[in-house]
């Protein structure tokens, strides 16, 4: 299995589960990678319109609603 869909994923359950502002380097920092390959990994994401970016800031939210 390759290791962007591996980080994707991780990516994307942090952006669904935190409530704090969530950077590139928070993600990297636990998927265990450096910031500059998480990045990659979140601009691949928002090509499907999957996370956004905070206005004014580098940091990241999951860009679809949560299901109840």
């Amino acid at each position: 299995m390759d290791t962007k869909f591996s980080v994707a994923v991780h990516t994307l359950v942090m952006l669904s589960e935190f409530d704090k502002k969530l950077t590139s380097n928070t993600v990297a920092t636990s998927v265990g990678t450096n910031a500059s390959y998480t990045r990659k990994i979140i601009s691949l994401l928002k090509k499907v319109d999957l996370p956004d970016r905070i206005p004014g800031s580098f940091d990241y939210q999951l860009s679809k609603p949560k299901m109840k």
